[in-house]
């Protein structure tokens, strides 16, 4: 209708910090928080699947995503969809003062995968957890969950993550798995992005508690959370300057594209970089590297006729938007030459 639909909202109640995602066949999944009415409301995570007409597809009332304590105020919860009609939820929440990261996913008709309230991407009880950012894995339901990990005071920070398996278990062990050891460097605004055959995260780190200037970081991990790239983390950007809003676009088994707001020179300009699956920044790289895992060797050739056999437009090497016997040609001279 013209005016639109109500999607959530009992009576008395302010829902808010909706977002959405595309589904399949046209169909559209939006989350909100319960209520946002008051400081004592119950802000909860619910979630909805509508038709293209408006309709509601998971029942007449919502999906509870999380309802066991509220969210914080003012807070948007992260929704991902999961490339199979469902999404996936992350957030975080303060349980008995101590604060922690969740992430839940549901199937298509709005089943839950994981226990109610989700589940932690750690257990350890002598730090704390924040602002999660969460890559899925389509192909084996592995969510990669990056977060900012503080002490108690909230007083040091470091970079943290976890790999929460199709069945909901923490492969990475009960307290996560460390990227940066939380110390005296604030780091903030850290993202997930996909690689082949793991995530990388990125993130804004300052040089002492209190600056307004930051530099943008990087590590790529694998399965296993080990890190893949030598010398890492490694720095996208350099220059100390006041940022925010920083937003990574995923190329899949390619770059990433990071864009920040950045007060380097006056008030505010737009900056990006790419960073290449081996780690270096801007063209070059190492094009036969197929595989990012830093050697350019058998498995990389492996790799890119998996690729091309199954049409993947990561096979697409030399970029003239087909895949096909040409970029084998292209592939092998890159190959050849090495790094």
């Amino acid at each position: 209708p013209s005016n639109g639909i109500e999607i959530g909202g009992m009576s008395g109640e302010s829902p808010g910090f909706a977002d959405i995602i595309p589904s399949t066949g046209g169909d559209v999944i939006v989350s909100w928080v319960r209520d946002i009415s008051s400081f004592f409301s119950p802000r909860h995570i619910h979630a909805q699947k509508f038709a293209p007409d408006g309709s509601a597809l998971w029942g007449s009332s919502p999906t509870v995503i999380y309802d066991e304590i509220s969210v914080p105020i003012a807070y948007l919860p992260v929704l991902r969809p999961d490339g199979a009609g469902g999404a996936i939820f992350a957030w975080h929440r303060s349980l008995s003062n101590h604060y922690n990261c969740a992430v839940q996913r549901a199937d298509s008709s709005g089943t839950l995968l994981f226990p109610a309230n989700g589940v932690v991407v750690s257990t350890n009880l002598t730090q704390q957890r924040f602002s999660p950012s969460i890559a899925f894995d389509q192909a084996t339901g592995d969510i990669y969950a990056f977060y900012d990990e503080r002490n108690l005071t909230q007083s040091a920070w470091g970079v943290y993550g976890q790999r929460i398996s199709s069945a909901g278990t923490r492969s990475w062990g009960d307290d996560g798995k460390q990227l940066v050891a939380v110390g005296d460097n604030p780091r903030s605004f850290v993202r997930a992005a996909l690689r082949d055959g793991g995530a990388t995260a990125f993130w804004f780190e300052a040089p002492s508690s209190g600056s307004i200037n930051n530099t943008v970081r990087a590590m790529a991990v694998d399965t296993n959370g080990d890190s893949v790239w030598p010398g890492a983390p490694i720095d996208v950007s350099s220059v100390l300057s006041s940022k925010d809003d920083l937003i990574v676009a995923s190329g899949g088994g390619e770059d990433d594209v990071l864009v920040w707001e950045d007060e380097r020179n006056d008030g505010g300009d737009i900056y990006a970089q790419n960073i290449n699956p081996d780690g270096s920044l801007g063209a070059g790289g190492c094009p036969g590297d197929f595989n990012g895992d830093g050697d350019v060797n058998t498995l990389d050739v492996l790799s890119f006729l998996n690729a091309w056999a199954a049409g993947d437009p990561a096979a697409d090497f030399n970029g003239d938007g087909t895949v096909n016997t040409l970029d084998v040609l292209a592939f092998l001279n890159a190959w050849a030459a090495g790094c």
